[in-house]
């Protein structure tokens, strides 16, 4: 039985000794069960290595990483690292289905009959054999760049990649010991990731091998039959009858082959496409705002080369299989056909009729390998109008279901944050005090009266449009959606447009309420300062006013008073601050995924607006003006926040704070250095609402209309 599957396995041999050499493949000749266990503990080995790299990584982007250039470094290892954990894992647990997919092609019907057969069949294996090497030449190359750079970083004292610990490194041994793992963990994953790829290209260009050696078989079939029809030989129905069946049943195997190959590999395509996407658009990013620094890079441009050319072989051999079965139809057109009997031309037919739907390579509906794709990914999308329009539109549904999601789920916190501000030390106690939360209050309600306005004229501009997009017979203007019923019928149009319209204007209500809801807790926190500074001072006034007419007694009762209020006062600024902490807590996802959303909108608009014509700007002028002024009330009511709590220090500072006890001033000074750390809304590193984020925003939207202005 072993030699039989040894033998079974020299088809992509090359393959499966690189997937010994990386760990994750066990000969299948071997029957010793030392020796498998050995090998199944050094897998276990190097897939727990991997993991481990990818998980560490990933701790060292969430919880160490402060800058983006880190944050970009960092993103692209952790995702080819992720890409290689996938690839192993699907190798390992899918092991006994490789095995059977490769004995398929050594049994009949894809074992080659004859010389002609084995000949295209070497043809094949020797294309796939030169290509492999050539491509594990070029990762050889790549690796061999990064491991002596990773070396090199070691000597420096510095970890190869960065990576977060749960330990204390600095001690020499612990720190070899890490950096040598870490280098062999990468070895190893190259070693995966070229096995992997250049595997599926193999199985990808053996089904054009299959394809080929059918065209062959049938080919001959035809020629034979011709022949001895034409020499008058006499043979049977059943006898032809089943040669043409065995050529039906050969091309459907063909075509199970291939999707068995498709559900073997499918999350393999799915992670490698869309890393590969995210690596390739971060790399030429790094390379266009790093072109000085020419250590750092040369590497990244050799790993960018390695990643075109990673996504490139998936797409170019599922392109190949595509040609390939989609030409299978030509040529037994290109045949003798019409010298066949009707059976055996009702037999072609249903070759014909299947070669028309190609053999396609797929991971759910968005990925498909071949040419078009991976042309998709270099460059522009061909409709580009229709895209940006689909983009923004459903960058403003995903911020809407974030703030949605947000307030159901977090709608007992947020009463909570309510109910902090309506009880104490947060409630106004006296006139002064009530006259500085109307004031806010007030202020809160005159910035939220424009931008509703505004939001509502948007709203009723978008529904106007749509109405006559319905009454022409179309569905709404900027509504590119997917619906599994014909709107060919009026009545079905109307139903669907009206469901489209009043879901806009119930978005909108949502999206108000959320960003003014943000807003006036931002505000109502700024509103938090002033009062306790109105206390603070009250409390400052009183003890001057106090002091010239108290006598021993009362002293020290006084004094214990205003220690008692003071400790209120603290007290009081203490729960400012974990309120704050409170509502970043609640609002942390709805800021990111607004700040990104706007980010992104913002440009694809000011990129697309110059192409537009009056009517389209005319209409979308007031979604503009609303995402500008949707991402500053953000900015704005963060900034006003961090500027309230920096400045409240100097408040303090310009008190007469002088006429207090050595015990009251060391409390302001706490308050005082407290207040040297202001508090800030964000959402990780990446966001924080600041005027200054709303001025970058504005350069990088300017920058991207420059850059696209270009092409």
């Amino acid at each position: 039985v072993c030699k039989g599957r040894d033998l079974n396995m020299q088809i992509l041999s090359l393959h499966f000794s690189m997937y010994t050499v990386g760990g994750i493949w066990r000969p299948v000749e071997w029957s010793s069960d030392g020796a498998k266990l050995l090998y199944s503990i050094f897998t276990f080995i190097i897939v727990s290595s991997e993991y481990f790299l990818m998980i560490t990584q990933f701790m060292d982007i969430v919880l160490v990483v402060d800058n983006i250039d880190d944050f970009t470094a960092n993103t692209l290892m952790f995702l080819t690292i992720v890409a290689v954990c996938c690839k192993a894992t699907v190798v390992v647990v899918r092991r006994n289905a490789i095995i059977n997919i490769v004995q398929l092609l050594l049994k009949a019907p894809h074992k080659p009959r004859n010389e002609d057969e084995v000949a295209i069949q070497t043809k094949f294996d020797k294309f796939i054999r030169t290509f492999t090497l050539r491509y594990t030449f070029l990762a050889t190359g790549s690796i061999t760049g990064l491991t002596l750079g990773s070396i090199l970083n070691a000597m420096h004292g510095h970890l190869p990649y960065r990576v977060w610990l749960p330990w204390n490194y600095d001690i020499p041994l612990v720190f070899w010991i890490i950096s040598i793992h870490q280098i062999l963990t990468l070895l190893f994953a190259c070693i995966i990731n070229v096995g992997t790829e250049t595997l599926v290209l193999g199985l990808l260009i053996q089904t054009c091998a299959q394809l080929e050696i059918f065209e062959s078989r049938l080919h001959k079939f035809i020629i034979n039959k011709t022949v001895k029809d034409l020499g008058h030989t006499l043979s049977t129905s059943n006898k032809n009858e089943v040669g043409i069946s065995e050529c039906v049943h050969y091309h459907l195997s063909i075509y199970k082959f291939a999707k068995t190959v498709n559900v073997i590999f499918n999350q393999v395509l799915f992670v490698q496409f869309f890393s590969s996407i995210i690596v390739l658009c971060t790399c030429v990013y790094y390379l266009s705002t790093h072109t000085a620094e020419l250590s750092g890079l040369v590497s990244f441009l050799v790993y960018t080369i390695c990643m075109f050319a990673q996504i490139f072989v998936y797409c170019w051999s599922g392109n190949e299989v595509i040609l390939k079965s989609t030409s299978i139809g030509d040529t037994i057109y290109r045949t003798d056909w019409p010298l066949l009997s009707i059976r055996e031309k009702k037999g072609l037919l249903m070759i014909m009729m299947r070669s028309t739907i190609p053999i396609k390579f797929t991971s759910s509906f968005l990925i498909t390998l071949s040419l078009q794709s991976y042309s998709n990914v270099i460059f522009v999308v061909k409709n580009l109008a229709d895209l940006i329009s689909c983009c923004y539109v459903s960058l403003d549904l995903i911020g809407l279901l974030s703030k949605a999601s947000t307030i159901v789920i977090y709608r007992d916190r947020i009463i909570n944050l309510i109910k902090i501000l309506q009880e104490k030390p947060c409630k106004a106690c006296d006139k002064e005090e009530i006259d500085i939360q109307m004031k806010f209050d007030r202020l809160i309600r005159s910035y939220s009266m424009p931008y509703i306005i505004v939001c509502s004229m948007s709203a009723i501009c978008c529904a106007i449009r749509g109405t006559l997009y319905v009454l022409e017979g179309q569905i709404p203007f900027g509504y590119f959606v997917w619906v599994p019923w014909d709107c060919t019928s009026f009545l079905i149009l109307f139903l669907t447009s009206v469901q489209l319209i009043v879901s806009l204007i119930i978005a909108i209500i949502v999206i108000l309420a959320s960003d003014t809801v943000v807003f006036g807790f931002c505000l109502q926190t700024c509103a938090q300062f002033e009062i306790l500074k109105h206390r603070l001072q009250k409390m400052i006034k009183f003890s001057h006013n106090e002091k010239k007419e108290e006598d021993t007694l009362t002293s020290s009762l006084n004094i214990s008073n205003k220690t008692s209020r003071l400790a209120e006062h603290v007290s009081h600024h203490l729960c400012i601050i974990r309120l704050a902490e409170m509502i970043n807590d609640v609002f942390s996802q709805v800021i990111f995924v607004q700040f990104s959303k706007s980010v992104l909108v913002l440009c694809t608009l000011v990129y697309s607006v110059p192409r537009m014509t009056v009517t389209d700007i005319a209409t979308l002028a007031s979604y503009i003006i609303c995402m500008f002024m949707e991402i500053f009330y953000y900015c704005w009511a963060g900034n006003e926040v961090t500027l309230k709590s920096a400045g409240f220090g100097d408040k303090i500072y310009n008190m007469d704070w002088v006429l207090m006890t050595n015990s009251e001033q060391k409390d302001l000074l706490m308050i005082m250095k407290r207040s040297t750390k202001p508090i800030k809304l964000s959402s990780s590193f990446l966001v924080t609402l600041s005027l200054e984020s709303y001025s970058n925003l504005m350069k990088t939207s300017f920058s991207v209309f420059n850059i696209m202005q270009q092409f």
